[in-house]
Parts: structure tokens; sequence; C-alpha cells
């Protein structure tokens, strides 16, 4: 369905250890196509150690929620997911894909494996690259077969297989972090996002 389509996009894009997301390489034009929707993405990236004006290595968690609603024929009026990375809800760490990345506030590139779990029971898991300079980073992802946390593994549904994904949202520094005396470890991220065929 189009609303799974659009939701999974913010997956990755929330992941990101950068400051903006500005660019969509590919997906607009598949969901505008189908008939489109919108999705929100809301949640809490946590790095060690924080971004600072210095470059250096670092690795991340995720976790958040979706809310998307479609606009397409016979599309649900709401799909809702969870959103995680780096560990799942039980506290297993990710086996393989654990985000991660090097840089700064100012430059950075990162890649990783997230998982979207959706109110209708299906599953998507997204590995992702990002690449930043300033405040914009672009992200781009597919998705995969599976991953796993520990003794827990998630596969990708049906449904999901073979999209590919990129799209804007914003990172924003927990209070008093500002990179300069304070590295930034803890940021919200919202926004929107699409996903769809390249």
């Amino acid at each position: 369905m189009v609303l799974r389509r659009l939701a999974v996009g913010g997956i990755g894009v929330a992941l990101a250890a950068g400051l903006t997301f500005a660019s969509l390489p590919f997906g607009a034009h598949h969901a505008a196509a189908a008939g489109g929707g919108a999705c929100q993405l809301s949640g809490t990236a946590n790095l060690t150690p924080g971004l600072s004006t210095t470059s250096q290595s670092f690795t991340y968690t995720f976790s958040g929620t979706l809310t998307c609603a479609g606009n397409a024929s016979g599309s649900p009026a709401q799909l809702t997911g969870t959103v995680f990375a780096g560990t799942d809800p039980s506290g297993q760490s990710e086996t393989t894909g654990f985000p991660s990345g090097s840089g700064s506030c100012a430059n950075s590139t990162t890649s990783g494996i997230a998982v979207a779990q959706f109110s209708d029971g299906s599953t998507a898991v997204l590995s992702y690259t990002t690449t930043g300079s300033g405040p914009a980073v672009a992200l781009q992802g597919a998705s995969i077969a599976s991953v796993s946390f520990g003794t827990n593994t998630y596969t990708t549904s049906a449904e999901w297989a073979g999209d590919q994904t990129a799209a804007p949202l914003t990172f924003s520094p927990a209070s008093g972090q500002d990179c300069v005396t304070v590295p930034v470890t803890t940021a919200a991220i919202n926004g929107a996002a699409v996903i769809g065929a390249a």
C-alpha cells in the first residue's frame, strides 16, 4: 500500500547523525504517482561519544515512532509504528549493522541498519548510508531481508521488499549541547519522509 511505502522512508533518515536532511534523490515520484500520503517521524538519537568540532568515530542508537496518514484510494486512515536501531525494544544490541559513523558537527558520514514494526503487523528492515556537509545530510537506503539483535531476528515483510528511501528531517540537539563547549550526545529527530521504487 502507498501508506506503508511512505512510512518506511523515515526509518533510515531518523538514524543519521547529521543536523538537517535536505535531499530527496529518489522515491518522491513513486509516491506521487501512486496517490501520495504523509508520515511524521518523532524520536531520539543517542551518540557515543558526542559530536563536537573535532572529527572522530562514533556510534549511535535511535528509537522513535511513525504516524502516517494516507490519501490514496484503499489506504487505511492511519498506520503507526515503532522504529529502532542499535538496540531493540528488549535491550539486545544489533549483531551486524550497528549504526556508526565518523566526522564532526561540520561533516559526517554514517551507516547502519534500522527496523520498523507497524500496527498492521508488518516489519521493514532498512540498510542506509548518510553523507553530510554542514547542516545538510543526504541519506540513501534500501530494504534488506533481515537483521539480528542478539537472539532476536527481524525480517522484512513482502510489501516492503525492494523499496528504497531518502528524506529530509531535522536533528535538534538537547538543550545546552552546542557542539563547541558541550558535545551533542542526545538529539530529537522530527520530520517527514517517503519510500518507493527507484
